[in-house]
């Protein structure tokens, strides 16, 4: 979505604008690195990482 759609969209969510810009302002600062997966989970742990939709349905009885 473009930067134009989202504040349409936060606007009619009623989003302030200051919180509109921040957001903006934020994600485009966002360095490219951080979408980079990496074997760090596994080296700490010794076990795979987990999506979050994975761990939420593994513990869903702890958010009820």
């Amino acid at each position: 979505m473009t930067d134009e759609q989202a504040r349409q969209l936060w606007r009619a969510e009623g989003w302030p604008e200051e919180g509109i810009d921040f957001m903006l302002t934020m994600w485009a600062t966002v360095p490219p690195m951080v979408g980079i997966v990496t074997p760090v989970v596994k080296e700490v742990t010794g076990r795979s990482p987990r999506t979050f939709a994975e761990r939420a349905t593994q513990h869903a009885r702890q958010f009820a």
